[in-house]
């Protein structure tokens, strides 16, 4: 074997060996103990610890944070509540619906202003709702 052959078969045998590591772990970096059998896409059917499985697979599941803010609001845990619905509204800003709920959640808190904010914020993807439009309304009211 030549001194060029015998340089190119070193410099080509940690490439080998790195390009065969990377095949062998390419998968690894998705997080252990993924169940695809879980439908992170109908938050409602799910327990509580699997919505937050299905969060740690995707951070990005607006529907299973909506879900979480709802059932956290329910629960008057207001601030994760705030919390779930601050990242969906992260993720889309245009999210009407979300940004209702956020409204009436400051407004159950006493934020005013907040909620008169986040009311104007839904009615421009929700023209007409009668909800966020008694928020802006009454500022000054609290709801029951």
């Amino acid at each position: 074997m030549t001194a060029t052959a015998r340089r190119l078969v070193d410099v080509a045998w940690p490439l080998a060996l790195f390009v065969i590591f990377l095949a062998t772990f390419r998968g690894s970096a998705e997080p252990r103990g993924r169940d695809d059998s879980i439908d992170c896409e109908s938050p409602e059917t799910l327990d509580t610890a699997t919505l937050e499985r299905c969060l740690t697979f995707n951070p990005r599941q607006a529907t299973a944070m909506t879900e979480l803010g709802d059932r956290s609001a329910r629960a008057h845990d207001v601030g994760r509540a705030e919390a779930m619905y601050r990242r969906v509204i992260a993720i889309d800003p245009q999210d009407g619906e979300v940004r209702l709920r956020l409204a009436k959640l400051l407004r159950a808190r006493g934020d005013m202003s907040g909620s008169v904010a986040e009311a104007e914020a839904a009615l421009v993807t929700l023209p007409g709702n009668r909800e966020a439009e008694d928020l802006i309304a009454r500022p000054q009211e609290s709801e029951p």
